[in-house]
């Protein structure tokens, strides 16, 4: 198993991007993902996300700033994936 900081080297060496939340800055994955209703399983769009290190910022709080790829978004949701090592974070678009 990998820790937090091979994690975010191994994101930033596959063509991360720089994700800052507040003062904290780490390397993520920008990706567009399906977005699904879970008691239905029925795909309603895509959704615009960031994977990070588990542990490299805060875990950041649902409606906070952060910046990806110097771009500015409201964070949406965060959750873990796969054996906990990595973090998900939902984007919504600043207007």
């Amino acid at each position: 198993m990998f820790g937090a900081a091979e994690i975010e080297a191994m994101l930033r060496a596959t063509g991360g991007v720089q994700v800052v939340a507040g003062a904290e800055t780490t390397w993520g994955h920008y990706e567009i993902v399906d977005e699904a209703l879970y008691d239905t399983a029925q795909v309603i769009g895509a959704a615009e996300t960031v994977l990070i290190a588990t542990g490299r910022i805060t875990t950041p709080a649902v409606g906070s700033l952060i910046t990806v790829a110097g771009t500015t978004y409201t964070v949406r949701e965060a959750r873990r994936e796969d054996d906990g090592a990595l973090l998900r974070i939902w984007l919504g678009r600043v207007s």
